[in-house]
């Protein structure tokens, strides 16, 4: 997933999404050719664990 469609899944802002992958727990960031994606399952899991859904 690209930045834009994280950013509909997690509404915050690119700065806070760039701040929040500091944290240990944070999605992967991976690159291809110097631009940045995620896993869509890496997000979900994230948010899943984030926000303590079971």
């Amino acid at each position: 997933m690209r930045l834009k469609d994280v950013l509909q899944m997690v509404p915050v802002s690119k700065a806070t999404w760039y701040n929040l992958l500091k944290e240990p727990n944070a999605p992967k960031t991976h690159r291809l050719r110097g631009v940045a994606f995620w896993e869509k399952s890496d997000i979900e899991r994230w948010l899943r664990e984030s926000l303590k859904i079971e």
